[in-house]
């Protein structure tokens, strides 16, 4: 008998989790943006692979605040708890990369602009 997995959906539960941590109170984390609103985070997976019980996204991060201060700031803060999610299962690490500053997309706010790696079980079925 084969036990079948299915993938979690990383692009809900990571803005999740990350929402219930102190540093980021206040922050809009989703999977998209509607401005006018900042500061604010969107977590997209934008590829990745799978084996049977591990689920490896690629994930694309942007961030949005009003000053090239507070923008680099809260790139350093999300970093730091996206690697801090690795103690919260079904994460088994996530490993950021970035911030670089990019042409914001939304008028008054500053962008950064990061990418990631993480595994995550797989749940079974």
């Amino acid at each position: 008998m084969t036990l079948k997995h299915r993938s979690v959906d990383v692009e809900m539960w990571l803005p999740a989790e990350l929402r219930t941590r102190p540093s980021l109170a206040g922050v809009l984390i989703g999977r998209d943006y509607k401005a006018p609103r900042l500061p604010a985070v969107a977590i997209q997976r934008t590829g990745g692979s799978t084996d049977t019980l591990v689920d490896y996204p690629t994930l694309n991060i942007n961030v949005w605040a009003a000053t090239d201060q507070a923008a680099n700031a809260l790139a350093a803060t999300l970093a730091t708890e996206l690697q801090e999610c690795r103690d919260h299962l079904p994460v088994l690490y996530v490993r950021p990369s970035g911030p670089t500053a990019i042409p914001s997309d939304v008028t008054g706010a500053v962008q950064r602009f990061m990418t990631a790696q993480a595994a995550v079980r797989r749940e079974p079925t």
